[in-house]
């Protein structure tokens, strides 16, 4: 018989993410600046230049430096750079499987040059400077490679890149009786063994879910875990880090996987103050309606019914996605624009002071909700700083 998977283990006492990073940082970044020059349409490809330069060290601050665009960076394009760097190295070849889902390719050629060293290099690098992680790795293999016991009863198979490993399993799943057992174990026997199960053709049925485990084992972990150790060692350049991760790995979970849910109406609105007009005046009565045009675009977007997420919205407002993992720098402004100055006053955002400007004025939710949804299409580029 197999034996029984065991219990995972629960880190006690552990600190929050933002501490232990920022510990980290205490001990690691010295306060210089690092000049990454960047195309916007060639994010990770700039990234690896920058990796290969003589001048280059982890142990400064990245300072982000788009071709084209004037803003100077202080936080909003390094935000942005890390966030698109992370999307771009979720496509890399050394990853395999549907999107959030993402297994780690057998690629030997991958392997030869270095690749996964360098995916591993570039994710320690956006985390140590409060960027986001890769969160796309599957979680039982995020799992394994914390030297956890996953509960393999959660693995989607649609992230198994050989559908015929998926229909094999699936075969295993369905066997219900000795006799449909034994007669999969004819068929499949040598192909189990080949997974690390010898001992298959002694299992008995009541123990074929344990068979499932070891083959999903197999192939998502044990088979490419050269490629896995290539990985972590190139995140282990930025300061030995994984050992770290290893230690928190339900803390650093969210840098790693999809876990974490979207926004909610309610964390969204803790994230901002409203740079408001003295009460009473004039200014004032018109940014109120402005903002009650703004907190119903919050309800309709909460509600699933806009055109427009409150990932979008921060996107355009600060660079990020999604509260970096030491948090911004302070908290996100509103302040607002005359309507009368311009026909069609477009909202406008500065990522590096985090501040978003809204028009003065607008009544209608509708209007406002256009205005928006079109500056955030339609920006390319860093707003004033």
């Amino acid at each position: 018989m197999l034996s029984p998977p065991q219990q995972p283990i629960t880190p006690e006492n552990e600190m929050s993410l933002a501490t232990i990073l920022q510990e980290f940082r205490t001990e690691h970044i010295d306060g210089r600046t690092l000049i990454v020059v960047a195309r916007r349409t060639r994010v990770l490809q700039s990234a690896i230049v920058a990796l290969h330069k003589d001048y280059f060290d982890w142990h400064k601050c990245p300072q982000v430096e788009f071709v084209g665009e004037m803003a100077e960076d202080f936080g909003g394009p390094t935000r942005e750079f890390m966030r698109l760097l992370m999307k771009e190295v979720q496509g890399m070849e050394v990853f395999e499987g549907p999107q959030h889902n993402l297994l780690f390719a057998y690629n030997q050629a991958a392997f030869d040059q270095k690749r996964f060293y360098t995916a591993g290099k570039l994710a320690a690098w956006s985390i140590v400077h409060g960027g986001p992680g890769l969160r796309c790795l599957d979680p039982i293999l995020y799992t394994l490679m914390c030297g956890q016991v996953p509960d393999f009863r959660a693995f989607d198979y649609a992230a198994l890149h050989e559908s015929d490993v998926q229909q094999n399993i699936q075969r295993i799943h369905q066997c219900d009786s000795d006799s449909s057992w034994n007669k999969l174990k004819e068929e499949l026997g040598d192909w189990i063994a080949s997974c690390g199960v010898p001992q298959i053709y002694s299992i008995p049925v009541a123990d074929r879910l344990q068979v499932v485990d070891h083959i999903l084992r197999h192939y998502i972990f044990l088979r490419p875990k050269c490629m896995i150790e290539q990985f972590i060692d190139g995140f282990n350049s930025c300061g030995v880090l994984w050992e770290t991760v290893k230690t928190s790995w339900k803390t650093f979970q969210k840098l790693f996987t999809k876990g974490d849910e979207p926004l909610t109406r309610a964390e969204f609105k803790a994230l901002y103050d409203v740079n408001w007009s003295d009460k009473g005046s004039n200014r004032r009565d018109a940014e109120e309606e402005t903002m009650f045009s703004f907190e119903s675009i919050l309800n309709t977007i909460e509600e699933g019914r806009a055109p427009i997420s409150f990932e979008d919205i921060l996107v355009f407002w600060t660079g990020a996605d999604k509260v970096p993992p030491l948090g911004f720098p302070g908290p996100l402004q509103v302040d607002f624009l005359n309507q009368e100055c311009v026909d069609r006053p477009y909202p406008y955002a500065s990522t590096c002071s985090l501040t978003l400007s809204l028009p003065r004025g607008v009544r209608d939710e509708e209007v406002l909700m256009t205005l928006l949804t079109e500056a955030i299409r339609g920006s390319v580029e860093f707003g004033n700083v």
